[in-house]
C-alpha cells in the first residue's frame, strides 16, 4: 500500500479516499511557485505531503503580509466545496514540495457524497480559522522578533531538519516588514542564540531557544490545533464513509493512523490558469564530447524533445514546445530528465510568456487538463 503523506487524505477510510483518488494528479512545486493568485477562480484543490505553502494577503499599497502557513496538514482551496469562488489571498510556496491535485468540481463530488470527507474539511477549516484568528492578534500585538520566531518554528514544523530554506527577503513578506527589519531582527535572534547561522538561502534555527524568544500565540496556536487534529482525525467518527464497514474496522483504520506525523491547516491562495497546450516536434540530439548526433528515442516527457547528456552530467536535461494557454505564444522549456517518472506525475514550471504556473507531464508532455497532445 503506497503511504498517504497529507495528513487529511491519510484520515480517510478507504472506500471515502476511493473517491478522490482516480481524479488525483501528482504536482511538485518549487519555492516562490504561486498556486492561487488573489481573484483567480478556486478551480483546483492542492492536498499537500511535504512542502510548505503561505497565504499572502495583497494591499492596495503594493505591500503583502502572510496570513496562514500550510503544509500536509491542510488542502489548499477546500473552501471551493462552498460553491464557484474567486480566492481572496494568493498562495505561494515558500518550501518546496509536491501535492495531490484534484478539480475542485470533481471534489465537491466527492464531499457531497462522503459524511468523512465532509468531517476532515470541517477539521481543517476550524484549525484554519483558529490560526487566522492568532496571526491576526500577534501581528496587532507582538514585536517583530517574538513574531519572526513563531513564523521560523511554523516553518520548522513542516520541514525535516533545523536548515529552514528561506531567505531574508521570504521572511519580509511574511512580516510585512522591510528587509532592513529583518537583518535587525536576525541580529538580535543570533546574539540569543536562537539562530546559529543564515546564509546562502538557509537559516540555521535552535529550537529550544527559538521558542523562547517566539510570542505566547506559537504555543497556544499549536496546543489547540494539535489537540484538534489528534481527536478529531485519529478518533473514529460515529456514521462515516460511505462504505459498509463495521464499527471494528472503523477503530482498526483509526488506530492506523495514530502517532501519524501531524502538521498545522490553513486557506488557499495564488490559482494559475490551467489550459491546453499544443507541443511540436523538436529534433532530438545527444551530446558528446565534441559532437552533437540526432537520436530517436520517444525520449523525454515521452515526445521528441532537445536532450542534452554527457560523461560529467549526471543524467540529462530535456526541452519541449509547448503553446501558452493564456497568450498563445511559442515557449521553450527545460527540465530535468526522468526515465523514473510515473504516469500521473506533474511538474510545476514558471511560464516565460505569461509568468504563471502550468503542470507538465513528466512522461506524456502534456500540460494538466490536456486530452491529447499536437505534436
Amino acid at each position: 500500500m503506497v503511504a498517504i503523506g497529507n495528513r487529511l487524505l491519510a484520515a480517510l477510510p478507504p472506500a471515502d479516499l476511493g473517491l478522490l483518488t482516480p481524479h488525483f494528479q501528482k504536482v511538485s512545486f518549487e519555492p516562490d511557485a504561486v498556486l492561487v493568485r488573489s481573484g483567480d477562480e478556486l478551480d483546483q484543490v492542492y492536498f499537500p505531503d511535504s512542502g510548505a505553502i503561505a497565504f499572502m494577503l495583497d494591499m492596495p499599497d503594493g505591500q503583502t503580509v502572510a496570513t496562514a502557513l500550510m503544509g500536509l496538514e491542510g488542502a489548499l482551496a477546500s473552501l471551493s466545496i462552498l460553491g464557484p469562488a474567486l480566492s481572496s489571498v494568493t498562495a505561494i510556496a515558500r518550501v518546496a514540495g509536491t501535492a495531490s491535485l484534484i478539480s475542485a468540481a470533481k471534489f465537491r463530488v466527492a464531499y457531497a457524497q462522503s459524511t468523512a470527507i465532509r468531517h476532515v474539511v470541517q477539521v481543517h477549516t476550524r484549525a484554519l480559522l483558529l490560526q487566522l484568528q492568532h496571526v491576526a492578534a500577534c501581528n496587532a500585538l507582538h514585536r517583530v522578533d517574538g513574531r519572526m520566531a513563531r513564523w521560523l518554528l511554523q516553518l520548522r514544523d513542516r520541514v525535516p531538519g533545523d536548515f529552514l530554506p528561506v531567505t531574508q527577503e521570504g521572511l519580509a513578506q511574511l512580516l510585512g516588514v522591510r528587509r532592513t527589519t529583518v537583518t535587525l531582527t536576525m541580529s538580535k535572534l543570533r546574539a540569543a542564540g536562537a539562530i546559529p547561522s543564515d546564509r546562502r538561502g538557509f537559516v540555521e534555527i535552535d529550537r529550544a531557544r527559538l521558542e523562547r524568544v517566539a510570542c505566547c500565540c506559537y504555543a497556544l496556536m499549536q496546543r489547540k490545533i494539535d489537540r484538534m487534529y489528534c481527536q478529531e482525525l485519529s478518533a473514529p467518527q460515529p456514521g462515516l464513509g460511505v462504505s459498509r464497514k463495521s464499527r471494528s474496522e472503523q477503530v482498526q483504520q483509526a488506530g492506523r493512523l495514530d502517532g501519524t506525523p501531524y502538521s498545522y491547516a490553513i486557506p488557499d491562495l495564488r490559482k494559475i490558469k490551467l489550459g491546453s497546450s499544443q507541443l511540436h516536434k523538436v529534433e532530438t540530439y545527444r551530446a558528446t564530447c565534441d559532437r552533437a548526433v540526432p537520436v530517436t528515442r520517444p525520449g523525454f516527457l515521452g515526445t521528441p524533445g532537445l536532450r542534452l547528456q554527457s560523461k560529467s552530467w549526471r543524467g540529462g536535461m530535456g526541452a519541449f514546445l509547448f503553446t501558452c494557454p493564456t497568450t498563445k505564444l511559442k515557449v521553450q522549456h527545460w527540465l530535468d530528465d526522468d526515465d523514473d517518472a510515473l504516469e500521473n506525475e506533474f511538474k510545476g514550471i514558471i511560464c516565460s510568456a505569461c509568468m504563471k504556473l502550468h503542470f507538465i507531464n513528466r512522461r506524456t508532455g502534456k500540460l494538466l487538463g490536456e486530452t491529447k497532445a499536437s505534436i
